[in-house]
């Protein structure tokens, strides 16, 4: 199986970098302020290489807002998108690069918060 720690903490550095505003948790304390980004579950399902060992990794990734309207949620949803698409690492052990974008869904929780969740496929090896 992949190093699928590697992905995240990819993940995690390219966001820090895009959204350097926006506080980002894998595990989210009681006290955090919305703004912030959730990198969340993901599942592993075999890429098809003949070649090599390479995993298609498909993650989601969850913004968290109390602004009223849904246009906070729709911008940070955009500029994550955006900025998950320049993914392509290598590393000691692992091969990282973008492959595409599955899902966006934007909701209303309840009238005090607003979430986005961003559903995007990685190749791992």
């Amino acid at each position: 199986m992949s190093d699928i720690t590697a992905l995240q903490a990819e993940i995690y550095t390219v966001l820090n970098q895009a959204l350097p505003e926006v506080s980002i948790y894998d595990d989210v304390p009681e006290t955090a302020d919305t703004p912030y980004i959730v990198i969340g579950e993901d599942s592993v399902s075999d890429g098809g290489a003949k070649v090599c060992e390479v995993d298609e990794v498909t993650v989601t990734i969850s913004v968290i807002s109390s602004y009223k309207g849904m246009k906070k949620v729709k911008e940070l949803s955009s500029r994550i998108a955006e900025a998950l698409k320049t993914i392509k690492a290598s590393g000691d052990n692992a091969y990282i690069q973008y492959l595409r974008l599955e899902n966006i869904e934007h909701n209303k929780d309840s009238d005090d918060m607003r979430s986005a969740e961003i559903t995007v496929v990685f190749l791992v090896s």
